[in-house]
C-alpha cells in the first residue's frame, strides 16, 4: 500500500499485506473466543441548553445528585452488545465510577441519583429525537414510561413520563459523541487469552521506506480516518509490542502533568526520519518526544502506533513546555480497566517496524 515504490517491488508489497492480513486475522479470532460486554465512553450534550453537558461526577455538594454542567464531562455506555443504539445498557460515570439510578423513592422527587451497587443501576435503551436535531436521541428506562432531561435551573437531571416531556423534547434530547469504546472480554481458556496474538505475530518493516515514502504513507493512513479523528503516534520498543496490540496503550500513573498516555501530533517525517533511523532522526525525534532523556530513544523508537484519536479527547489533552510535538492524554479520558487506564487497540490503525 506505500506509495513512490517501484513495480518490481509488488511482490513484497503483497507479502506484506498477507502478513497483515494474518495478523488481523489473529485478532478478530482473539475477539471471536471472548465473552464480555461492551464499554462506550461519550459525551452527551443536552440539545436546549447548547455546550451544557451530562455530568460524570456528584453534584458539587449534593452527594449523589446527577447534574448536567457547562463543563465538558464523560459517561460510559455498558451493554451486552456492540450497538447501544440497538441494546439496553447502563450508565456509569467516568469521574465518580458510580451508576445512573431512577429516584429511590416517591420522596425523592424526580431527581436522578447515582449509586454505588450495579445491581441499582437503572437499563436504559435509546430512541431517536424528534426534536430540532435529529441526530440526537432520547433515553428511556427500559420496561417503564420513564425518560431523564435537564430542565432544571439548578441544572439536576430528571426523570418525567413522556407526556410531560412532550411539549419540551429538546429538553430530553441529547446529543452523543463517541469518544471511545473496547470489550471487556472474559476468555474460554487460558490458550485463548491475551497477551499473545497468534503464533505468528510479526511486524510489518518500514525501515526502508525514505522520508517522502514516509511521508506519503502517513498520508494515506490520515485520509482514512474521519473527519472527527486526529491522527497521532506512539512510539515504543519491539519488546512491548504483542502486549500493546492485544490489550492496549496503557497510561503512565506519574510524569508530565500527573501521568496519562503520551503521543505525538508529529509524524516521524517531522521529526527527521530517515531509513532504519539513521541520520540525525534518533537525535531529533528523541529530544522532541523525550527532552534531554533523547539518549534514552533508540530503545522507544522501535516500533510506531499510528492512532486514531477522536478530537474530543485530543481536545482535552494537555502540551508539554518546549515539546510541541507531545499532548499528555489525561487518564481520566482513557478507559479503566485491570487497574490501570488505557487507549483501547481499536484507536491503533497499524503499527510498524522503525528497524526492519
Amino acid at each position: 500500500w506505500r506509495r513512490g515504490v517501484p513495480h518490481n517491488s509488488e511482490l513484497n508489497k503483497a507479502v506484506a499485506r498477507r502478513r497483515f492480513q494474518k495478523q488481523e486475522l489473529g485478532i478478530s479470532k482473539l475477539a471471536d473466543n471472548a465473552m464480555g460486554e461492551w464499554n462506550v465512553r461519550v459525551t452527551l450534550e443536552n440539545v436546549r441548553f447548547p455546550g451544557y453537558f451530562f455530568s460524570g461526577n456528584d453534584k458539587p455538594g449534593y452527594n449523589s445528585y446527577v447534574a448536567y454542567y457547562q463543563q465538558l464531562s464523560q459517561v460510559h455506555l455498558i451493554s451486552e452488545g456492540q450497538d447501544w443504539t440497538k441494546t439496553m445498557f447502563i450508565m456509569k460515570g467516568s469521574f465518580n465510577n458510580k451508576y445512573l439510578a431512577t429516584p429511590g423513592s416517591s420522596g425523592d422527587g424526580p431527581y436522578g441519583r447515582w449509586t454505588d451497587d450495579r445491581e441499582n443501576a437503572v437499563k436504559l435503551e435509546v430512541k431517536k429525537s424528534h426534536g430540532k436535531d435529529s441526530s440526537s436521541y432520547i433515553f428511556k428506562v427500559v420496561g417503564k414510561d420513564d425518560y431523564f432531561g435537564g430542565g432544571s435551573n439548578s441544572h439536576n437531571i430528571l426523570f418525567y413520563k413522556d407526556n410531560d416531556w412532550s411539549s419540551h423534547e429538546d429538553y430530553r434530547s441529547w446529543k452523543v459523541s463517541e469518544l471511545e469504546r473496547h470489550r471487556t472480554t472474559s476468555f474460554k481458556s487460558e490458550k485463548e487469552a491475551p497477551p499473545s496474538l497468534s503464533q505468528d505475530f510479526r511486524l510489518e518493516g518500514c525501515g526502508r521506506w525514505t522520508r517522502a515514502e514516509m511521508e506519503a504513507n502517513c498520508k494515506t493512513i490520515d485520509e482514512g480516518l474521519s473527519k472527527t479523528e486526529t491522527l497521532a503516534v506512539h512510539f515504543s520498543s519491539k519488546a512491548n509490542a504483542q502486549l500493546i496490540m492485544s490489550g492496549g496503550l496503557r497510561a503512565s500513573v506519574e510524569g508530565q502533568h500527573g501521568g496519562g498516555l503520551s503521543v505525538s501530533v508529529k509524524l516521524p517525517h517531522e521529526l527527521g526520519w530517515d531509513q532504519y533511523r539513521r541520520g540525525e532522526f534518533l537525535e531529533t525525534a528523541g529530544r522532541a518526544l523525550w527532552g534531554e532523556k533523547w539518549k534514552d530513544a533508540p530503545a522507544s523508537l522501535e516500533v510506531i502506533y499510528f492512532l486514531k484519536i477522536p478530537n474530543t479527547m485530543l481536545h482535552g489533552s494537555k502540551k508539554v513546555p518546549n515539546r510541541d510535538a507531545i499532548r499528555i492524554i489525561p487518564s481520566n479520558l482513557l478507559h479503566f480497566a485491570n487497574g490501570h487506564h488505557w487507549l483501547s487497540t481499536e484507536k491503533i490503525v497499524k503499527a510498524l517496524d522503525l528497524t526492519s
